[in-house]
């Protein structure tokens, strides 16, 4: 049960940005251009991330030698 609440927890824009090394301003960038690679959440004027979206975008972008 607690690892359900801990992939569904929501992440802020700077969180985010943080856990990925990125600027905030990158993450806005990408949704105002409908870049679909990373499920944003619009919850009234605040956007939250999913942190098992998160993860799974890091896992997606994750480059072995062997390819």
């Amino acid at each position: 049960m607690a690892t359900n609440i801990y992939h569904n927890k929501l992440l802020t824009a700077g969180e985010t940005a943080t856990l990925l090394g990125l600027k905030e301003s990158t993450l806005a960038q990408q949704r105002w251009r409908g870049c679909k690679n990373l499920p944003w959440v619009k919850l009234n004027k605040s956007i939250r991330y999913k942190l098992a979206d998160v993860e799974a975008y890091i896992e997606r972008c994750t480059v072995s030698e062997e390819s």
